[in-house]
Order: structure tokens, then C-alpha cells, then sequence
């Protein structure tokens, strides 16, 4: 959640020692072969025809459906603690 709080210095994963070697790192990973053969299947998924349907249930890419944009008219909601109770699942 973002609650405001202003986050320190990051701890660096102890894979990267500093944070050029983690951005380099992630640079090459993102730039490698493995990634670019297999790209296309993240952009079904993220927004593609995987993202919602039967396509996404078979490939386990489903959430709780007041994630999903316009599934739930908030104002509509009349009692606050199921109004407060649905917000903090979409803001999850």
C-alpha cells in the first residue's frame, strides 16, 4: 500500500552489491535471449487475450474480480465497512 511514508536507502538483493551491478544485472536479464523468445507469452497475460476469460483461467492469470477495472461501483456501496472492506482489496 502506498501509505505516504518516505522509504530510506533500498537493500540491495545479495546477488548485487551495489545499485549499477543490480541495474546491470537486470539489464542483461531483461535483454537476454531466454527473455526475448519468451516476451510475448508476459504481454498475453498482462494484455493480451490471457488477461481475462476462459484463456486466463487455463492459464492461472486470475484475480479477485474487484481488481478488474469497473467490476464495482464503489459509490454504490452503501454500508462503509463493506465499502472500506472492498477498497482495501482493490488497493492490494
Amino acid at each position: 500500500r502506498d501509505s505516504g511514508e518516505i522509504l530510506g536507502d533500498v537493500i540491495m538483493p545479495p546477488w548485487a552489491k551495489t545499485p549499477e551491478e543490480f541495474t546491470k544485472i537486470s539489464r542483461d536479464a531483461l535483454e537476454s535471449e531466454h527473455v526475448s523468445q519468451h516476451l510475448h507469452h508476459w504481454i498475453d497475460l498482462i494484455f493480451g487475450d490471457k488477461q481475462q476469460g476462459p484463456k486466463a483461467v487455463k492459464a492461472f492469470n486470475v484475480f479477485c474480480h474487484y481488481t478488474y477495472e469497473n467490476a464495482v461501483d464503489i459509490d454504490a456501496i452503501e454500508d462503509e465497512c463493506e465499502r472500506n472492506s472492498v477498497l482495501a482489496q482493490i488497493e492490494e
